[in-house]
């Protein structure tokens, strides 16, 4: 096999016994591609010479090269990814042209050698789950070429080279439960091309630069979980280009809220959870306190859990491009009639809001789901005596709500809402959840089995048939447990199949 150019070796078992070595001369000189899963010999022989070789993958292999090897002049990709018992990797300069270092869970992994930046073309460095890493080399800025720099995992990580900011063509920056990670370097404000910036789960970090406005063409800013997290920059405004903002779980104050978020005039999602009585970032949301244009108008995706929100400001109506809207386990009774001004509205998840107590006017006519789980102070929704209340079709869970239950009835409430959905047909699927003991009477096929077949009407195919209605009675014994319907072709019908989990 003199022309092999590539070679795969998988699930192929070689033992190697001491003072053995690998013989690989007979290896097709042309090789450009080799991938041998659990490579057997401790080091790559001195005598490798395959100057042509371009990706080099050797998963679950114990080292590399131990002594000096010819330049791999060609080589653009090294991966050893879950070699775990790879302690160091040194000597890059027999690599010079490599373009991607790929060393995921390499476990062992306490060091990178300070060669690494002879590699003036690489753009790709992943070293994910090598949580025995305790620091980088304090010259990585000179990685000029460098674009991805996954270090998600590294949880002995402790701080960042100060010359990281020299890296100038980076653009996704991954530190995701880097759980020791203190700080981040001032020198990050330098990145001017970094689009994402993921420091979810640092559970140490408590600051961030005071520059980070500098950033612009950051889209995306991951804080959740940083629950040492005390204060953003004041500066965080000045990201135009930001799209994404999680703040699940950080632990800044109400009134430490900079209120220049309400310039990102870009942003499209917006995440906070736990955020101790942040009634202020509703008002910062809609720009209150700020210029009139100021406001997140171009928001389409908005979650506020857990924040003990009790009001909403009047001009919350403004928020025009809002698609899906989570405001679970909050502490308002209502809410205001602006709603209805949101006519992109799809999606709103109310679940666990335990003090509201009626719904249904202020929705917007255009949603098509609301989730209001264990609200047990809701006595009023879409009610069925109410027809003005009625004309919105919307599908809803309401697991737990036995008091809307016991006021409305939930048959009743059901079949009003199917009929809603069958006379304006916003959407192919209509689902509502809601407390019950018995299968309504106008369901004529039942069975107490886990599926049920069901043939197709005859006029399937043709515009009078709308569809066809399931009912599905199940004991929830927990909001942790789910029930799912799946409906499968089966023959000439449908088969109709549940599933418990």
């Amino acid at each position: 096999m003199k022309k092999l150019r590539l070679l795969i070796l998988q699930n192929l078992v070689l033992e190697m016994r001491d003072g053995q070595t690998l013989n690989i001369e007979h290896l097709s000189k042309e090789l450009r591609f080799l991938r041998w899963h659990e490579f057997p010999a401790k080091y790559l022989p001195s005598n490798f010479q395959r100057g042509g070789l371009v990706e080099l993958k050797l998963w679950l292999s114990k080292h590399l090269w131990k002594t000096a090897i010819k330049p791999l002049n060609n080589l653009k990709t090294i991966d050893i990814s879950y070699s775990t018992n790879l302690r160091k990797f040194e000597d890059f300069g027999v690599v010079p042209n490599l373009e991607k270092l790929i060393l995921v869970a390499c476990v062992k992994l306490s060091e990178i050698h300070p060669s690494i930046t002879l590699l003036e073309r690489l753009a790709i460095l992943n070293l994910k789950a090598c949580n025995s890493l305790q620091n980088l080399p304090t010259s990585i800025g000179g990685l000029k070429s460098l674009n991805v720099l996954n270090l998600e995992g590294c949880v002995s990580l402790t701080d960042l080279p100060e010359d990281l900011g020299m890296a100038t063509y980076l653009e996704q920056l991954i530190l995701e439960d880097c759980r020791n990670l203190v700080e981040i370097p001032p020198s990050i404000r330098l990145l001017e091309r970094l689009i994402i910036l993921n420091l979810k789960a640092c559970i140490r970090l408590q600051n961030l630069p005071t520059s980070m406005g500098s950033l612009k063409s950051l889209k995306v800013l991951n804080l959740k979980g940083c629950v040492s997290l005390t204060n953003l920059p004041e500066d965080l405004g000045l990201l135009n280009s930001l799209e994404e903002l999680n703040l699940r779980g950080i632990s800044i104050e109400d009134r430490d809220l900079p209120s220049s978020i309400a310039l990102l005039e870009n942003l499209k999602t917006l995440s906070c959870c736990r955020g101790r009585q942040w009634n202020n970032m509703m008002n910062i949301i809609v720009g209150r306190g700020l210029s009139s244009s100021a406001g997140l108008f171009s928001l389409k995706k908005l979650e506020l859990v857990s924040c003990g929100l009790g009001t909403f400001p009047e001009n919350f109506g403004c928020l025009i491009s809002l698609e899906y809207l989570n405001l679970s386990n909050n502490d308002f009774s209502h809410l205001p009639i602006s709603f209805n001004k949101l006519s992109k509205l799809r999606d709103i998840d109310l679940s666990f809001c335990r003090d509201l107590e009626l719904l249904g006017p202020e929705l917007p006519p255009g949603l098509e789901w609301v989730g209001l789980s264990y609200c047990v102070s809701l006595d009023k929704f879409l009610d069925p005596s109410m027809k003005e209340q009625c004309s919105l079709a919307c599908s809803a869970t309401c697991v737990g709500c036995l008091k809307l239950a016991r006021r409305q009835g939930s048959e009743r409430t059901t079949f009003t809402l199917l009929k809603a959905h069958l006379q304006n047909l916003p959407s192919e699927r209509f689902d509502i959840l809601l407390p019950g003991n018995e299968i309504p009477s106008w369901f004529t096929r039942t069975s107490f089995k886990p599926s049920i077949n069901l043939q197709l009407d005859p006029n399937w195919c043709n515009c009078k048939w709308m569809g066809f209605a399931l009912f599905l009675c199940a004991l929830i014994p927990s909001p942790i447990f789910c029930c799912h319907v799946e409906i499968q072709e089966v023959g000439d019908g449908f088969g109709i199949r549940n599933n418990y989990q």
